[in-house]
């Protein structure tokens, strides 16, 4: 069972010809790309009320954090060349109440993990990977829930680090990656990093390809790589159903 995006009924849509967009044709391509896919499509599970609360949790985690972000630019130029007292307390004023919320969400995803077995046990599976810190671990389930459940190339390509072959005919051109889920390809960088320090198997992996001339940010894409097969197979080692 291939794991398929939205992108793939869009694609799919195009190429019945509709240059026009209305519900009704999109239903009507939808019910088509259903009847002719069907096999290889991944059925819909309505995620339980544990990871119901944990995604909306993270994603209002993920709110504060942006806004937090914009107000630190804003005290500074070109908006505020001179940022005046008052511009500067009603700053430091905004960025003490997201810091406050951010550690309250934070406090409310520690009980919701640590009541919830289940979300528990894939949690502290994936921390198991040196790199992937309880943030970073707390990303995946809430915006890759499918892992333990793809095959490694389906799992690497939603997290938008699987390379992509691009050639034709006689021209072999350099894979490259792009798409997936933007949240978890920042988070998986961060991991990267960090692991590239601290996990002396892939530290090893990311100085011989640097060292067979790949660039530093290539070679962190393989470490990306990496680590979400492996978050992967652990999961589905455990033996262990997402609730998404």
């Amino acid at each position: 069972m291939l794991f398929r995006s939205p992108l793939h009924a869009k694609h799919f849509i195009r190429s019945l010809g509709h240059r026009a967009k209305t519900d009704q044709i999109d239903a009507k391509a939808l019910a088509l790309y259903a009847c002719e896919r069907h096999a290889t499509l991944s059925l819909f599970v309505l995620p339980d009320e544990n990871q119901k609360a944990f995604n909306e949790l993270m994603m209002r985690r993920q709110d504060l954090v942006a806004f937090a972000a914009a107000e630190k630019v804003r005290v500074t130029p070109p908006r505020y060349t001179d940022a005046t007292a008052r511009v500067k307390q009603s700053v430091d004023t905004a960025l003490a109440f997201f810091a406050a919320q951010i550690e309250a969400i934070d406090a409310e995803l520690d009980a919701l993990v640590e009541a919830a077995p289940e979300l528990r046990a894939r949690i502290e599976t994936m921390r198991m990977i040196k790199g992937v810190g309880r943030l970073s671990a707390y990303t995946l389930q809430a915006f890759m829930p499918e892992l333990g459940n793809l095959t490694r190339r389906s799992a690497a390509s939603l997290a938008g680090c699987a390379p992509h072959a691009r050639d034709s005919g006689l021209k072999s051109r350099k894979r490259t990656v792009f798409g997936g889920r933007g949240t978890i390809r920042r988070i998986l960088f961060l991991a990267a990093m960090s692991a590239r320090r601290y996990e002396p198997a892939l530290k090893a992996f990311f100085e011989k390809l640097v060292a067979n001339g790949k660039p530093k940010m290539v070679a962190l894409t393989a470490l990306m790589y990496k680590i979400v097969i492996i978050a992967n197979a652990k999961l589905r080692s455990n033996t262990m159903q997402t609730t998404w």
